[in-house]
């Protein structure tokens, strides 16, 4: 799906796109600041969507069982990003915000990415202020882990954070 130049849409409803399982790419013009949950649910051939670089909120669950996805990324402007990435299985990279956002505007909560066993990298745009509720799950395949904040987010404990433990993740950290 593209969008003709000019669009006016600003916002996506819930559940818009869910079971749209012939669907391999999304461009999303850039007049979009919300959509709401569980917009690409079960999009079993998505393989790339494009967010509006102007997005500020999202609902959960944006990309939950997007099975054919090979590369996500959220935009720095996104203020909470909640089970935006469950069950990605063939899921590769993951670009949450870049390193010229905002300092510490987003936080990542409640089992943010789980389930997508084949993630090698991560990258955490200087916009990631905290991580809560098991935010970053199942990582024992990252190779690559770069985070651009000054300041690490926060983070209350591994428990909290990472799970099933730190002692897993075994990639770098840039």
């Amino acid at each position: 799906i593209t969008f003709e130049e000019g669009s006016c849409l600003e916002g996506i409803g819930q559940l818009a796109f869910d079971h749209c399982t012939s669907l391999e790419t999304f461009d999303m013009p850039n007049t979009v600041t919300t959509i709401a949950g569980q917009v690409f649910g079960n999009c079993s051939s998505l393989k790339y969507a494009h967010l509006s670089d102007n997005l500020t909120s999202m609902g959960g669950a944006t990309f939950w069982e997007c099975t054919s996805m090979v590369e996500g990324e959220i935009p720095g402007g996104v203020s909470s990003i909640r089970n935006a990435f469950v069950n990605c299985t063939a899921l590769k990279r993951l670009k949450l915000g870049s390193k010229d956002s905002a300092p510490g505007t987003t936080l990542i909560k409640n089992v943010g990415i789980t389930g997508c066993d084949q993630l090698e990298r991560i990258e955490l745009g200087a916009n990631i202020d905290s991580l809560e509720n098991l935010a970053l799950m199942d990582l024992q395949n990252v190779k690559v882990f770069i985070c651009w904040a000054s300041t690490p987010p926060r983070c209350n404990d591994h428990w909290s954070c990472f799970s099933p433990s730190t002692d897993r993740l075994t990639a770098p950290l840039y």
